[in-house]
């Protein structure tokens, strides 16, 4: 996963059964409003005061890269302690982020620094609410659950991003990471608070063999190449056609009020056996509307080809991250998402490699062309992700009434 979470949040609209998913979401809408707020920004505010784009592009390969290392840490902290020490613990790594970007022109801090200290935070945060949320939704009903998720967070993300690119215009990026920094430090506070019911269990990654799951790792892989370009080429690509990141803020505003429509649509509709079709037709269709943006030129067609980004990627995230967590039920849960989100890591890093390479040979406007392209391909990965076996029709069959165990009678985790 990305830094910004892409879409952010607000109240809950639906009562949830779990308390711990209660939890999860108070945490997830207020980190991801937070974050929406900036998230979509740093490449902005980078290149604005000097930064390059091989520079920008530096910062997410050693970004990536320490995310990497330190999943199978976050792996053995969630295993020993549970997934919300691990969120807890990842809050001063992400406040760090962003307080030495703010402050990188000031004291000169080296990218590769500020790039190790978002690495350990993403890399400890998503696999900690990846972890917690799997354990906690509800079997029954996991589309649901997402897209109820989805949408609290789409709600004040379609906020955040404004808010944001408002403030950065009038006042200025320094006075917006000040604002972000107060609001993260807000969120840490809750996190000691919060009860951690939690058995220990060993962590062993052999116990997933990756042969088994390599649909899946090039599946998942190709949608963090996507969720990376959003938030990186693409704001840049944008700004360079609207000229101010107010507007960059109010088009990805404007784009994400759709997305809270048809995702509550969508959380309504799917089902185990037309969760699949979703997955993959918007995966097909998203690539192609990614295509597309490299003929964009004019304000008026950014806003309809965010639209329509927005509308696709909707029809496609809740039934895609439901495949990814009814996978992780399948087996070992901890071991599973450690792979997957070490997997992620490589993709992205192996992207973000190539567009740096490129922009010593190719001018800023191709390169930006290219990393669009890279969100294309990663869209059409993302339609590959095969069916859960509680999917198969084996499953589904209503004349099979005993229907096998996907998880040992006593597990836990």
């Amino acid at each position: 996963m990305s830094l910004s979470d892409h879409q952010m949040t607000q109240h809950q609209l639906f009562r949830i059964r779990f308390t711990e998913l209660n939890e999860i979401f108070a945490v997830m809408s207020l980190r991801s409003f937070v974050t929406g707020m900036i998230g979509m920004f740093v490449p902005i505010y980078m290149y604005t005061i000097g930064f390059s784009l091989a520079d920008i592009f530096y910062l997410h390969i050693i970004m990536f890269s320490a995310e990497f290392v330190s999943e199978y840490l976050a792996a053995k902290i969630i295993s020993r302690f549970g997934p919300k020490h691990a969120i807890a613990i990842s809050m001063p790594f992400l406040i760090a982020f962003f307080w030495m970007l703010n402050t990188v022109r000031a004291f000169g801090w080296p990218l590769w620094l500020i790039g190790i200290m978002g690495g350990i935070s993403l890399a400890l945060y998503w696999e900690g609410y990846n972890f917690d949320f799997s354990r906690s939704k509800s079997k029954n009903g996991v589309t649901k659950d997402i897209s109820r998720l989805y949408i609290i967070l789409a709600v004040l993300g379609a906020i955040a991003p404004f808010i944001g690119g408002s403030i950065a215009t009038n006042f200025g990026f320094g006075v917006l990471y000040g604002v972000v920094l107060v609001l993260l430090v807000l969120v840490f506070l809750p996190l000691i608070w919060f009860k951690e019911r939690h058995i220990p269990k060993k962590f062993d990654s052999k116990k997933i063999r990756i042969t088994s799951i390599s649909r899946e790792l090039i599946s998942y892989g190709g949608s963090g190449m996507e969720a990376s370009i959003a938030i990186t080429v693409w704001p840049l690509f944008v700004f360079a056609i609207v000229g101010t990141a107010q507007k960059v803020g109010f088009v990805t505003s404007l784009a994400l009020v759709l997305t809270i429509i048809v995702t509550y649509i969508v959380g309504v509709k799917v089902n185990n056996r037309n969760r699949h079709n979703f997955v993959k037709a918007g995966g097909v269709m998203d690539g192609m509307i990614y295509a597309l943006v490299v003929f964009v030129d004019s304000f008026g067609q950014v806003l309809s080809l965010n639209f329509a980004r927005s509308l696709i990627g909707s029809l496609r995230s809740a039934p895609f991250i439901s495949e990814y967590y009814l996978h992780a039920d399948e087996g070992n849960r901890a071991e599973y998402i450690y792979i997957m989100e070490s997997a992620i890591d490589l993709f992205r890093v192996c992207m973000f490699t190539v567009l740096y390479l490129l922009t010593f040979v190719f001018t800023t406007s191709q390169v930006l062309i290219v990393g669009l392209l890279f969100g294309a391909a990663g869209s059409f990965l993302t339609s590959l992700m095969p069916r859960a076996k509680c999917e198969m029709p084996a499953c589904l069959h209503k004349h099979i009434k005993v229907i096998p165990k996907l998880r040992p009678k006593n597990a836990t985790n």
